[in-house]
């Protein structure tokens, strides 16, 4: 069996409840603008970076749909929430991130959001101690469920792939991460990924707490 050398942690979803506040915006914006903007559609743009939200949400509603104007009243209105209450960590976050860096284990955040946005709430909750390295969606081709953000990472960590275990709250993360050949750690957080890849992840677990003793396995 591999060795565990390094965790890759996706961000919305998984160390911030970020989802929820997209999900709110997004809602609250299309009924503004009396546009039928269905929770199943935002879900199935989880995980992924802007350029694909974009092309699902053209492909569901149709090129005319104004999503630059959403895009940037939706990630406004987190923006302003976060700067108002902080970042929305999930349960566990401080807890597993120090357990790791005492185990001398890599980390890096590996997320869909762009750099800018994501170093600041990386900042802003105090996390940016425990990461040894970064990869964003603005810096690969392909983004999730394609592997390149976490072959990224595993590089910028230098690290071999089958010796990284990813942390994912989404479908296409999950595929991301199998697809480059490491383990993937399922965290539940909005939606439930099919069974088909719930089948190959290495473990589940309800939050990050649990995510912790799970990983004491392979230490």
């Amino acid at each position: 069996m591999p060795m565990l050398e390094a965790v890759l942690f996706d961000m919305d979803g998984l160390l911030f409840d970020t989802e929820r506040l997209y999900l709110k915006s997004w809602k609250k914006a299309s009924e503004e603008a009396g546009i039928d903007f269905s929770e199943d559609l935002f879900f199935r743009c989880v995980g992924t970076n802007t350029r694909d939200t974009k092309k699902i949400i053209f492909d569901a509603l149709g090129e005319d749909f104004p999503f630059d104007q959403f895009e940037q009243i939706t990630s406004q209105a987190v923006i302003d929430e976060i700067k108002a209450n902080g970042p929305p960590l999930k349960k566990g976050v401080h807890s597993i991130l120090a357990f790791l860096k005492k185990q001398n284990i890599k980390m890096a955040l590996a997320t869909s959001t762009g750099k800018e946005m994501a170093k600041w709430m990386v900042e802003k909750a105090g996390l940016e101690l425990y990461f040894d390295a970064y990869a964003f969606g603005s810096e690969v081709r392909q983004g999730k469920p394609h592997p390149d953000i976490f072959l990224l990472a595993a590089k910028n960590l230098g690290v071999d792939a089958e010796n990284c275990l990813v942390l994912e709250d989404s479908n296409f993360g999950l595929q991301a991460g199998q697809s480059a050949g490491m383990k993937t750690l399922f965290i539940k957080d909005l939606v439930d990924p099919p069974m088909e890849v719930l089948a190959k992840v290495w473990n589940s677990a309800s939050d990050l707490l649990e995510a912790r003793d799970l990983i004491k396995e392979l230490l």
